[in-house]
């Protein structure tokens, strides 16, 4: 699974949670999910800087 995705100026950020709601829409109950699967577009990114602790990345 790609984290962080480089699509040009566009910055994809993807994570599965290794939990999701206490109380899941039905849509969810009749699925029979049990992941949520979250990704986040950033369109026309010029420059970004992720950092964890004291480390950059």
């Amino acid at each position: 699974m790609k984290l962080v995705a480089d699509e040009g100026r566009v910055v994809a950020i993807s994570f599965v949670m290794s939990w999701y709601a206490d109380f899941p829409p039905e849509k969810w109950i009749d699925y029979s999910g049990n992941t949520v699967h979250v990704r986040v577009d950033f369109s026309a990114v010029q420059e970004i800087s992720l950092s964890s602790g004291k480390k950059t990345i």
